[in-house]
């Protein structure tokens, strides 16, 4: 069960949303809010306060974490004074993550941003793509290592798939949370990324826009040709095709006099009633 700020936001969902005020994307910020999680699986006391790193520096001592992303080794310093800065430093609530995630976008965007190129570049991608990168270049957790270095300077066993498949565990959670159905858990913990439109069946529709099933649907009626006789009498007998009659050119010269050997096809003249009864006189009272 996820913590809850004092407002009753889930933890990994605060985390999420400060990503997204920090300006990444909607898949950016899913897959990041997951390396949070296998950071610290969204604990309070670690997310907002410090913890001793698993690993050990290079003289064997202890590495001190701080915040929801374990920075540590210079960054650590860097990310008190950004939250000192806010005024959020000791607070549990968004205003202290918003501020972890906006000082943590500015380093993808600054020292981090030619490690991050994937991941920067491509704000629709699938978050599970961004693992690999992120955790290597950025975070810089023990990603793809078996061994860790260990109290005094030597190596110890490290199961970094573990650590990983919390992640994905966290990512999925998330996915269900926000009610996003694109990241969908297989066998073996991996987690498909399948950008898909719902199929919203009939039932659905008929809660969600209820005036629209009332509207009837356009129909096209066949009618008789008797019906059409008593609905339209003034159009029964009438030929379905107009006619065009060819009219040789020495009938065109006799009917048209004044227009043989006019080059202008393009115009056509006004022929009066009168002018149109002597020389069509078989159409007069047609």
């Amino acid at each position: 069960m996820v913590a809850k700020l004092l407002d009753g936001t889930p933890v990994n969902v605060g985390v999420y949303k400060a990503y997204r005020n920090a300006g990444l994307s909607h898949n950016q910020a899913m897959a990041i809010t997951a390396e949070v999680g296998r950071e610290n699986s969204f604990n309070p006391s670690i997310l907002f306060g410090t913890h001793p790193d698993p690993a050990r520096d290079k003289n064997g001592n202890i590495i001190r974490n701080v915040g929801m992303l374990s920075w540590n080794q210079g960054r650590d310093a860097q990310v008190l004074n950004y939250m000192r800065n806010a005024g959020v430093l000791g607070q549990q609530s968004q205003a202290n993550l918003n501020a972890q995630a906006a000082f943590s976008v500015r380093e993808m965007l600054t020292g981090y941003k030619g490690k991050l190129r994937n991941f920067l570049n491509n704000p629709n991608g699938s978050p599970e793509q961004f693992a690999q990168e992120l955790g290597r270049n950025y975070i810089v957790w023990a990603y793809g290592q078996n061994t860790i270095r260990g109290k005094g300077g030597g190596r110890v066993p490290f199961n970094w798939q573990k650590h990983d498949a919390r992640r994905r565990n966290h990512l999925s959670s998330l996915a269900g949370m926000l009610g996003d159905k694109s990241y969908i858990p297989q066998s073996g913990g991996q987690v498909n990324y399948q950008p898909q439109v719902d199929y919203v069946p009939e039932s659905q529709i008929t809660k969600l826009f209820p005036h629209l099933m009332k509207q009837t649907k356009p129909q096209v009626e066949y009618v008789s040709d008797e019906k059409a006789a008593q609905l339209f009498p003034d159009l029964v007998g009438q030929t379905s095709q107009s006619q065009v009659e060819y009219v040789p050119d020495d009938k065109a010269a006799t009917l048209f006099p004044d227009l043989v050997g006019n080059q202008n096809a393009s115009q056509v003249e006004y022929v009066s009633d009168r002018d149109a009864a002597r020389l069509f006189p078989n159409l007069v009272g047609s």
